[in-house]
């Protein structure tokens, strides 16, 4: 019995006390206090995704270089509509600056603070090699080792700005009372940045005066916006998909116009030329992309020619327009 006991350790943890041998208390520990990699999301895919015909944006990074000067640390927001291109932005920035990134994404569920927090958390200690093998239990209920993590990570990037990039803050949770979305902190150490992307609306962010929130906004109709749009779409006409069917249509279409006409038809949304493009190379059956002078503009008009594409032809039966409307559209708005 002694030769047992002398094996039996006990030790206490934010739960309560674990005791037994050192392979109980140890399993007791990873269960307990999972790695930190077990908080990652894996979006690796998404970036790849999103930047794979990046372009231009150079105005970003300028504000981006413009706050680390004269800031010694700040929030950044990113203001867009939808379609205008800041999913791609935030994969962009964390690319180039290899910064932990987290995606806000309500069809995914993955909307709570505690995902966002401890996603970030495990992120740092890898990006950072900080001495963590575990994330304390408060890590998914405050901001406070999350702050810690960020003050530890500057003292180690030998003066380089620490950026943090959260992309779709207006999909997140509501933010509690007096409190900000997501939880994240009012202050931030000197040498850390968060860059922020949302649609335009109110979503509060309360911080310190030592900690300013730097704005950008970009418009469909901003001239930069517009240059970028039409950088991407050039970079387009030479896909080979796309350059086939421009060249075999008939007449053949030149370049030159094709660009014009799909940058004035997408009103400088991204979403829209992802949309049109992809119709484009696959041809799809019944909606001719390349009668550029019939093109639906906008994304809201892409959706409106997509929805009614969906709906029974004009000239259908009435059986047809009932069951369309008192069944199949419901359901696809439901779905939706």
């Amino acid at each position: 019995m002694a030769q047992e006991n002398r094996y039996r350790v006990e030790i206490e943890t934010a739960h309560g006390s674990a005791i037994g041998d050192h392979a109980t208390v140890y399993n007791t520990i990873v269960q307990r206090y999972p790695a930190p990699k077990d908080y990652v999301y894996d979006v690796t895919d998404t970036i790849e995704r999103v930047t794979r015909w990046f372009v231009g944006r150079a105005f970003v990074f300028a504000w981006l270089e413009e706050t680390f000067r004269k800031h010694p640390c700040a929030y950044l927001r990113l203001v867009a509509d939808a379609g205008l291109g800041k999913t791609a932005i935030a994969a962009e920035v964390a690319k180039r600056y290899k910064a932990p990134v987290h995606f806000v994404n309500a069809s995914q569920g993955i909307t709570r603070a505690d995902q966002c927090l401890t996603h970030l958390c495990a992120r740092l200690i890898a990006r950072y090699d900080l001495p963590h093998d575990h994330l304390p239990a408060k890590a998914e209920k405050d901001s406070a080792f999350f702050l810690q993590l960020l003050g530890e990570a500057v003292a180690r990037a030998e003066g380089k700005p620490v950026l943090v990039v959260i992309d779709g803050l207006d999909e997140a949770e509501p933010a509690p009372p007096g409190g900000n979305a997501l939880l994240l902190p009012d202050r931030l150490p000197e040498g850390a940045y968060v860059l922020l992307t949302h649609r335009p609306g109110d979503y509060p962010l309360a911080t310190v005066a030592t900690t300013p929130v730097v704005p950008m906004v970009i418009a469909w109709d901003d001239p930069r916006q517009q240059a970028d749009i039409e950088a991407h779409l050039r970079r387009q006409a030479e896909r080979e998909e796309i350059r086939q069917v421009l060249e075999r249509a008939e007449p053949p279409i030149p370049a030159e116009r094709f660009v014009a006409a799909l940058k004035a038809a997408s009103e400088g949304n991204f979403k829209y030329l992802d949309y049109v493009l992809a119709d484009i190379a696959d041809r799809e059956p019944g909606f001719d992309p390349l009668d550029l002078e019939r093109l639906p503009r906008g994304l809201g008009g892409y959706y409106e020619t997509f929805w009614r594409r969906m709906a029974p032809a004009p000239e259908a039966s009435e059986e047809a327009w009932e069951r369309w409307e008192a069944q199949e559209m419901p359901v696809l708005a439901g779905l939706g």
